[in-house]
């Protein structure tokens, strides 16, 4: 509603700006297959360019993406791009030629939510087949527990290239030097005790079948890995996952970092979360800036949050939604 009011109130600015009475209702009739077909076309692209700019962790720039998509598909479209039901209402009270008579507005409408439903199921079922770069493997059975399949994605831009997959318990004593290493950094977390390969199969075990965990390979090492694990307890929060990334220090700064946070993100989404939260150190810069760039929002900070080493540390809290809830 609000929406369409300031829309509206655009319109009749715009009408007043070309000498134009302040409110005229449209008589330009737009009807035909063809302009339903562009309108499809224009909510379809319009809807993949805010997924794919938020998507790619750029959501800071979604409001330029959309303003030049508009533009170029008021020329490559046949419907002249409302795609946008407000938009569309607005244009009613407007007799120059971007205007749409009020009979023409329910099929115009119609067909933008045919193009929205078409560019839902494209990012829900085609777009994560697009963006796969590796093949789907079987990951082995453990502990007596049925294999599952999990998809593998190559960082062609890794150097001697890597893989991320899922983590497995002969993984633990990788994801514990690793672990300990951002322990002894003091950067990472407040835990101050190292961790034992035992304590890592218990995390392991308890992330298995609800939890994602994930791990980066380079050359048969593990370098990287993320998990994610429960945010609170109460139901109302089950399809909300806290989650933390570490890289082993001597490939920093080579991406894995980022490929075991978007697999990671990847994994949670087929799960069916639809958030993942973080809190991190704000000496962390270069977490922050992986978070950053992969789609994450800072949304507050922990002041004073504990004391790691007779220092009190604050959190940045950082939060990214997923699946359906992006697209809300």
């Amino acid at each position: 509603m609000k929406g369409a009011v300031q829309n509206e109130a655009g319109v009749i600015i715009a009408n007043l700006m070309f000498a134009l009475p302040a409110v005229t209702v449209s008589s330009h009739v737009r009807s035909g297959t063809g302009l339903w077909l562009g309108e499809i076309v224009a909510s379809f692209g319009l809807l993949l360019v805010v997924f794919g700019v938020t998507r790619g962790g750029r959501s800071n720039a979604a409001p330029f993406a959309v303003g030049a998509y508009i533009t170029g598909a008021y020329f490559f479209t046949s419907s002249t791009s409302f795609a946008n039901p407000a938009v569309t209402l607005a244009r009613t009270l407007s007799e120059t030629f971007a205007g749409i008579a009020p009979s023409s507005v329910l099929p115009f409408v119609v067909a933008q939510l045919v193009g929205t439903a078409l560019a839902c199921v494209t990012v829900r079922v085609l777009w994560p087949l697009a963006e796969d770069l590796g093949q789907d493997v079987v990951v082995p059975p453990r502990d007596g527990r049925r294999g599952r399949v999990a998809r593998t994605r190559v960082c062609r831009s890794c150097p001697g290239g890597a893989v991320a997959r899922v983590a497995r318990r002969e993984d633990a004593a990788a994801i514990a030097r690793i672990y300990n290493q951002g322990i002894e950094e003091r950067i990472a977390t407040f835990e101050t005790e190292p961790r034992s390969v035992a304590d890592i199969e218990r995390l392991l075990a308890d992330r298995d079948g609800r939890y994602p965990a994930i791990v980066v390979e380079r050359g048969g090492e593990v370098v990287a890995w993320a998990s994610a694990g429960s945010y609170r307890s109460r139901a109302c929060y089950d399809s909300i996952a806290e989650h933390s990334v570490y890289v082993d220090r001597s490939h920093r700064g080579t991406g894995v970092g980022r490929m075991a946070l978007e697999a990671l993100i990847a994994d949670a989404e087929r799960r069916g979360f639809f958030k993942l939260v973080s809190r991190i150190f704000p000496e962390n810069a270069a977490s922050l800036a992986l978070h950053r760039n992969v789609g994450f929002r800072e949304v507050g900070v922990y002041s004073r949050r504990g004391k790691l080493d007779g220092v009190w540390r604050d959190y940045v809290i950082v939060e990214r939604l997923l699946g359906e809830a992006m697209l809300s």
